[in-house]
């Protein structure tokens, strides 16, 4: 029999549930238990299989290892063992603010050396999760949180188990933007012509596919208004979203007749009145300025879209020198998102000031804005929150760029929103239409270049 063993020389009541470290013990052998090595040792999923075979109890007496930790009695050490349940399904883009449930092992209620009056709240162990990859499908998760902290300020370690969650992807909404041309010329697209709603992390639609039956040179303006129609979606990310696709509308507009020829009327007898003659058409009734006001009804509507025009151009022009101005803060995600909140906030105050003056359907747009400040806000609080337990540099930037990554999607989601009341300008007047069209569009991309100096300034 040998002298020296890994776990015992002797093996006299039969150890089988025993294990031994092969690597810091240098030997192979022994009468009784099982060798293994450290990494088998501290890798809690490895550990948990091979130790629960031989029926070690981890609900009530042991905690298994952890990375650097070798498996110990809940009794004699201050550790919290945290199961997380899988989750069925997490929105691809959400994984930053998903939760879950589970069970706790452990704590001072057995840890015989706190004292019975304390108290150890494991209440958010599973609000903080760390996911291993952002894709959809299956992703493995832990907890965030590695230590925690008692009433009576003894600290617990964590020690938490590998978790699986189903990620289900992400719904996009791709519009085909609305368009005019004049009836008998040929519109070709390029297929940048389109509007997007929320995109998550670097995701990017560079191009779709457009058709219009009224885009052919010979579509008529009597069957106008067209369909514009997108399907086909390129580019990068695009497998983790299901993609819905809705309709634009194509204008035509009656052109000038070039070349025109008059040919004089052939006539018998009496030749028709000479132009100069007394035809004797019927006055216009009314007063001076109800004539003018008929004669000028577009020309003033145009002016008064172009002042508009102008005043939103400032507003907007404000807005991004403000939400640029949140760049200052130097990296500090909770400042730069309580800084880009309150730029939101004067942003709406100021669209809503002058909402009778802007274009049909642009009237809750400062209601639009408003409900991404609310969600800006919301992302900084969830991220403060997580922050106050994450214990690594990794998990703090995992944090921050989730923040980013919710605020951005925000934005994204509010500029889509503005877009869409593109469709419900309907001037008769082409030029008026273009300059409302154009006043909806700077509030949207005002929104836009928020969410790129966002990403840019934070580095996230």
């Amino acid at each position: 029999a040998p002298t020296i063993g890994g776990f015992s020389a002797i093996d006299t009541f039969g150890s089988t549930s025993s294990f031994w470290d092969t690597a810091t013990s240098g030997l192979g052998a022994s009468a009784g238990g099982t060798g293994i090595t450290t990494a088998q040792f501290q890798d809690t999923e490895t550990f948990i299989g091979l130790a629960g075979s031989q029926g070690w109890d981890f609900d009530t007496v042991w905690a298994p290892g952890d990375t650097g930790e070798y498996p110990v009695n809940y009794t004699t050490t201050p550790v919290v063992f945290a199961s997380p349940n899988g989750i069925n399904g997490v929105q691809y883009g959400l994984t930053g603010s998903a939760t879950t449930t589970g069970t706790v092992a452990g704590g001072s209620s057995v840890f015989v050396f706190d004292s019975d009056t304390d108290a150890l709240d494991t209440s958010g162990l599973f609000n903080a999760l760390v996911f291993a990859g952002q894709d959809v499908g299956a992703q493995n998760f832990t907890l965030s949180t590695t230590s925690l902290t008692s009433n009576e300020s003894v600290s617990y370690r964590v020690i938490d188990r590998v978790a699986v969650a189903n990620v289900t992807p992400a719904p996009l909404t791709i519009t085909a933007n609305d368009a005019t041309k004049a009836e008998g010329t040929t519109l070709v697209f390029d297929g940048t012509e389109f509007t997007t709603g929320t995109l998550f992390f670097s995701d990017s639609v560079d191009k779709v596919t457009l058709a219009s039956d009224g885009a052919a040179e010979d579509a008529a303006v009597e069957d106008s208004p067209f369909d514009i129609v997108a399907s086909n979606a390129q580019g990068t990310g695009l497998s983790n979203y299901t993609i819905t696709f809705e309709t634009g509308t194509l204008t035509l507009e009656e052109g000038e007749v070039e070349n025109e020829v008059t040919i004089p009327p052939i006539f018998n007898g009496t030749p028709p009145t000479n132009p100069n003659d007394d035809l004797g058409l019927p006055e216009l009734e009314g007063d001076d300025d109800t004539i003018a006001a008929l004669d000028g009804g577009d020309t003033v509507a145009l002016a008064e879209a172009e002042e508009t025009l102008a005043e939103v151009e400032d507003i907007a022009g404000g807005f991004e020198d403000a939400s640029g101005a949140c760049g200052q803060e130097g990296g500090d995600v909770g400042k730069y998102l309580a800084c880009l909140s309150d730029a939101l906030s004067d942003f709406a105050g100021e669209l809503d000031a002058i909402a009778t003056d802007l274009p049909p359907g642009m009237g809750n747009v400062a209601q639009i804005v408003q409900t991404a400040r609310v969600e800006v806000d919301a992302a900084r609080s969830r991220a403060q929150a997580r922050l106050a337990t994450a214990t690594t540099e990794a998990e703090r930037q995992a944090i921050r760029r989730d923040a980013v990554n919710e605020a951005r999607g925000a934005l994204a989601t509010a500029s889509s929103e503005i877009r869409k009341e593109i469709t419900l300008v309907r001037a008769d007047d082409p030029e008026l239409a273009a300059v409302q069209r154009q006043t909806v569009s700077l509030a949207a991309a005002a929104v836009d270049n928020a969410g790129l100096t966002l990403a840019r300034a934070t580095g996230l």
